[in-house]
């Protein structure tokens, strides 16, 4: 048997949302450090999620002051977190309700017509023709205004880039979520940009590589187990 890289926060919805908006099966570049509006769904990029020494660095160089004037952070996440809190704005969401509120800001942006220079919005049209904004506001708990307000900003920063992770991807509509902040990225122009794919060197097993490989342990088929740096039963 191959060696099987073991990750234990997976960044499989990534992937299979990259698959089914853009047809990669990759995890992008995030260049945090060129955003001058970074907005970021649950993706806890201080902590945990995906490269955090490297992302904690790009924010560092994001949020300085520069030419007299700084990027700015808004985190949308039902607790508050590490990275929450090093925010400049935190919005408290109900658990699970990222994606529709992902949908919401993107119907704002197509619909005032606040989409990037490029960027087909007609195609972006049919992802929220049944988004109703204030519904969305009650199912979430973001007040419409407060809907409203981050859309504007993101699409009128220029620079902006979207990020979607940490627990809010752990749910059976990581996927979809995903994909709404994917649309996002395109609607703002980030895409080829701020999201870049092509620069991916390693990549871990997926969650069906690992119970592949306990049955074939539990069948008799795999003699000797060598286990480095990980501790896959904790975890």
């Amino acid at each position: 048997r191959p060696p099987l890289a073991y990750e234990p926060l997976g960044p499989e919805a990534i992937r299979a949302a990259n698959r089914a908006t853009f047809g990669r099966d990759a995890i992008p570049e995030y260049a945090i450090e060129e955003a001058g509006y970074l907005l970021s769904f649950g993706a806890d990029f201080i902590e945990t999620w995906l490269s955090p020494v490297e992302h904690a660095a790009a924010y560092t160089k994001m949020h300085a002051l520069s030419a007299g004037k700084a990027g700015t952070f808004v985190h949308v996440e039902p607790r508050l977190s590490l990275t929450a809190a090093n925010a400049d704005e935190w919005v408290r969401n109900a658990p699970g309700t990222e994606g529709p509120l992902a949908l919401a800001m993107l119907k704002v942006i197509v619909d005032e017509g606040l989409v990037a220079p490029g960027v087909d919005a007609r195609a972006l049209g049919g992802a929220v023709s049944g988004v109703d904004v204030a519904a969305v506001a009650t199912q979430t708990g973001v007040p419409a205004d407060t809907i409203k307000r981050l859309a504007h900003d993101l699409a009128a920063s220029k620079t902006g880039l979207v990020l979607g992770g940490g627990a809010a991807v752990t749910g059976s509509n990581a996927t979809e979520m995903l994909q709404a902040i994917n649309l996002l990225n395109v609607a703002i122009g980030a895409v080829g940009k701020r999201v870049r794919f092509g620069g991916e060197t390693a990549r871990a097993g997926t969650y069906a590589d690992m119970v592949a490989l306990t049955q074939a342990t539990a069948k008799g088929e795999v003699e000797v187990l060598i286990v480095g740096d990980v501790n896959p039963l904790y975890t």
